[in-house]
């Protein structure tokens, strides 16, 4: 034995044996009464469970009644309430026991294989094009150099006159008519440009050797004093998108100066300088990095790359051809721009943003040159329709994938300065500049903008009631669905279709009615041009981006029935059957799907229920006493639960089932 160290006495082995002798049994049964404490807490919990599953199902259905009958016998009374015609409900007896007898559903899956895509139907781009433009209406007045046109949200459009005017036409597209529009604060001339603010409303750039603006709100239909700018703006004024709510107005009129427009605080300030005047043909082609490629126009070859984010501009690559009035460019799907030169020729340039250089493209077809007025639009089939202007009718048809021009048809009227196109709900453009009834041009570039689609009659076998329909879909534009039913097939082909709000929303079947059919109504609205000119309409002087024409789609529906037959009225009773089990079953009127739960086994087992009501606060209270068996030495656990609640009021609408 090492210093420092010494066993037990035999005194103290006797103490300490006696301590834990006396000790050992209350520690024994500290163990067991812990073991007993949790065993019953377990059982206490599963009883509580059981009763908040009540709870909220008897809640639930309570807060959905407007009147309560206190029951006899096995019945300990009905919750109901009127279905929304006001006719009473009957009293329902329920024998069913077996939860595999209250609920059989079924579903039906539609693949929608429609379409070149398995699964997915939608709504296609368009067809082939027409090979004439038709007559159509004009506006009161010829247009003048600076007109363009506005797209209101209520669909119509505001038409710029120009010409040194301060006329403005409203040009209703669905009574295809022109009306007077607010006279703008002044003058409109050559250059004048919009762009649409944040808050929805458009600064109107007068130009016409003006630096006044105009504010106009195409929900009021009003027209307001705008800022001033620090300079004046003139032929070949046009706007980039800065950033948010900030924009970059190059002033043209043969001038090197630019303008700071900031829709925040509602101002002008004088931007960065070019290095050469700009003037008629003068636009800007956005760059996949951010930067614009500007052209100078002024019968020019000179171009400058504008940095918006350093906000000054460099030198840019010759275009090698003068680009001048009735210059403008049109975006081919390699990403490439096609620039048609105007300035009374009909040559081409095309530019690459990422090379950033230029190469020769193909001469514009058909008679005539392209001058001022000269603008593009893009048809259903990805080539480009040219108007050449220069007072004439003449159009070319532009391939992008092949590079290719071909002669297009003649426009109805004389196309000059001034001169705009709009795209119309219909899918078909007007061309309008000259004055008169019969003077506009329509175009059918070919595109869709609605279609429907009719399913097969639905029938699964041993079916007695439909329940609800689902829908996968994209979330472009519009789909409209609706249903149908009937208790016969040929009774179906002339039943009402009725529209189904949302995706797992009833289908509204009638009691016997077993047959049904899907109808999908598809609308596609027509895209404006991206930044400065989401929502205008321009005429020459602009880069044309190709648009993003939305393909609104189903993947797949789902028609959701039930083998039970629904019972018009909506009734709920408590009671216990044959064998002693509580049973819930819920029922109601033909336009809700039908819910059945047995609540026996995992709700209430050998327990009780009371109910009280008091009629005159519409109040009900219940009462729950389940008794729940545990181990034998936990013993009995009982726990009541006290419910106290309110039956709706006539005037809140009833509660749908989960």
């Amino acid at each position: 034995m090492q210093r420092g160290q010494r066993g037990m006495t035999l005194i103290e082995i006797v103490i300490a044996s006696a301590i834990v002798a006396l000790l050992l049994p209350a520690l024994l049964g500290g163990v067991w009464l812990m073991v007993k404490v949790v065993a019953t807490r377990g059982g206490q919990l599963a009883v509580e469970n059981r009763q908040q599953l009540a709870r909220y199902w008897i809640t639930r259905d309570a807060n959905s009644a407007d009147n309560f009958t206190a029951g006899s016998g096995i019945t300990y009374g009905i919750f109901s309430w009127s279905d929304y015609t006001g006719a009473s409900p009957a009293v329902i007896t329920l024998t069913r026991t077996s939860q595999a007898d209250f609920e059989a559903p079924g579903t039906v899956r539609v693949n929608l294989d429609t379409s070149t895509i398995p699964g997915d139907m939608f709504l296609i781009k368009g067809t082939t094009p027409a090979a004439s433009f038709t007559t159509n209406v004009g506006p009161p007045a010829a247009l003048g150099a600076g007109g363009h046109a506005i797209r209101r949200p209520n669909g119509t459009f505001l038409v710029i006159r120009g010409g040194g005017t301060t006329t403005t036409y409203i040009y209703d597209p669905v009574a295809n008519s022109f009306s007077t529009g607010p006279s703008l604060t002044g003058s409109a001339g050559a250059g004048s440009n919009s762009f649409q603010r944040p808050d929805g409303k458009f600064i109107i750039i007068r130009a016409g050797g003006s630096s006044s603006t105009v504010i106009y709100d195409p929900v009021a239909n009003t027209m307001t004093g705008g800022p001033s700018m620090t300079a004046s703006a003139g032929a070949g004024s046009f706007t980039i998108v800065k950033s948010s709510g900030v924009f970059l107005i190059l002033l043209g009129s043969n001038s090197t100066g630019t303008q700071i427009y900031t829709a925040s605080s509602n101002s002008f300030a004088a931007g960065p300088t070019t290095s050469a005047r700009n003037d008629n043909g003068a636009h800007a082609i956005e760059r996949p990095d951010g930067k614009f490629l500007v052209y100078r126009g002024n019968a020019q070859t000179t171009t400058y790359i504008y940095d918006p984010v350093a906000n000054s501009f460099a030198a840019g690559p010759s275009s090698g051809t003068a680009v001048g009035a009735g210059g403008h460019s049109l975006q081919r799907p390699d990403g490439k721009f096609l620039t048609i030169v105007g300035n009374n020729v009909n040559n081409t340039v095309i530019y690459d943003p990422v090379a950033n250089s230029f190469i020769a493209g193909p001469a514009v077809a058909s008679g005539a040159q392209v001058n001022a007025g000269a603008h593009s639009f893009e048809r259903a089939d990805g080539k480009w329709l040219i108007i050449k202007a220069d007072a004439a009718t003449n159009t070319a048809i532009y391939d992008p994938v092949n590079n290719t021009m071909a002669a297009g048809p003649a426009t109805i009227s004389n196309i000059a300065v001034g001169t705009t196109t709009i795209h119309r709900p219909n899918g078909t453009y007007l061309v309008i500049g000259a004055t008169g009834a019969a003077a506009g041009s329509a175009y059918n570039a070919g595109f869709y903008i609605s279609g429907q689609y009719n399913s097969e009659d639905f029938h699964p076998a041993s079916i007695d009631y439909w329940t609800t329909i689902e829908w996968d879909k994209t979330a472009d534009q519009v789909i409209v669905v609706k249903v149908r039913t009937a208790a016969t097939q040929v009774a179906l082909q002339t039943a009402t279709f009725r529209i189904i709000s949302s995706s797992g929303d009833s289908i509204g079947a009638g009691a016997g009615e077993v047959w049904l059919e899907v109808q999908i109504e598809y609308s596609r609205a027509m895209p404006s041009y991206p930044d400065a000119l989401t929502e205008v309409w321009p005429t020459s002087g602009q880069t044309f981006y190709i648009r993003s024409f939305s393909q609104p789609d189903i993947q797949e529906l789902r028609l959701n029935y039930n083998t039970i037959p629904l019972l018009v009225p909506y009734q709920v009773r408590y009671y216990y059957d044959s064998i002693s089990q509580a049973v819930l079953r819920e029922e109601k009127r033909s336009s809700v799907i039908v819910s059945v739960t047995q609540v026996a086994a995992d709700i209430l087992i050998q327990g009780d229920v009371s109910f009280s009501y008091d009629s005159a606060q519409k109040k009900i209270t219940i009462i729950i006493t389940p008794t729940v068996q545990e181990a034998p030495a936990i013993g009995d656990i009982s726990r009541t639960a006290t419910l106290v609640i309110f039956l709706r009021t006539a005037a809140q609408p009833v509660v749908p089932a989960p």
